[in-house]
């Protein structure tokens, strides 16, 4: 596969065996549109029986990691076909959640949205000491995806998890890692994270695929944590007050 013609939009790299993937859109803080969401999951799918790739790295360009969702391209896209369970998006939380080799995530600047839940599917999350965690759900008149309503309150307790999702508070970095969503903060996430990537790289690929693994026995309560998120998801997308919180945002 060539990963390099897949899209505009994301930036691959090899080195050993570790494969970095950059998203690409610095102007636009690196926020999601449909055609990653595919590009993402056909990389995934693509490498996941490929022995030459054991670990991923995720980092974004710019000095941000992304601003979540493109907003405009959201709102497009679901004005025009709804937005269902096997649609884009969430077919690529289901694939990050089910892949089998390690995924490192580097995070710098803004983790926004999707952009900070995806970090609850890495297994190693290292940040710099300016990033950001923001979940700004129901700033949008939404409810929480990516199954964050289950593992936040798990991995940091009920009231902490309120300011991620309830107030969709801007989260430091240094409490972020408190909270159990970042591994480590540093000055040099990337270089970390491809360091920590490589180590990996070099390791018994079936104890560290069958480590993940075991890590992961909750994968199928996370599935229908995101089917019933999904559901009022596409609920909370007809409100008046979602219509009118993406109205504003796309005015400003």
């Amino acid at each position: 596969m060539n990963i390099s013609d897949i899209s505009s939009q994301i930036n691959t790299q090899v080195l050993g065996s570790v494969l970095t993937i950059k998203f690409n859109r610095p102007d636009k803080m690196n926020s999601f549109t449909f055609e990653m969401y595919r590009a993402l999951t056909k990389i995934l799918n693509e490498i996941e029986d490929d022995d030459d790739v054991r670990v991923v790295v995720l980092s974004g360009s710019g000095g941000n990691f992304s601003a979540g969702n493109d907003i405009k391209d959201f709102v497009s896209v679901v004005e025009e076909n709804g937005m269902d369970r096997g649609h884009d998006a969430p077919a690529f939380v289901d694939t990050l959640r089910e892949f089998s080799k390690p995924v490192v995530a580097a995070v710098e600047g803004f983790a926004v949205g999707i952009g900070a839940t995806l970090l609850l599917y890495c297994d190693l999350v290292y940040a710099s000491q300016d990033a950001q965690f923001r979940t700004p759900f129901t700033h949008l008149g939404l409810c929480p995806e990516a199954a964050a309503s289950h593992i936040l309150p798990r991995i940091m307790g009920r009231a902490r998890a309120g300011e991620w999702l309830l107030l969709g508070d801007i989260i430091p970095a240094d409490q972020a890692m408190r909270d159990g969503v970042v591994t480590r903060v540093c000055d040099d996430p990337l270089a970390m994270a491809q360091e920590k990537a490589m180590f990996l790289s070099k390791m018994s690929p079936k104890a560290v695929a069958d480590t993940k693994r075991l890590m992961s026995s909750q994968n199928e309560i996370l599935r229908k944590a995101f089917d019933e998120e999904m559901i009022k998801f596409a609920e909370c997308l007809e409100t008046e007050e979602a219509r009118a919180a993406f109205k504003s945002f796309l005015e400003r």
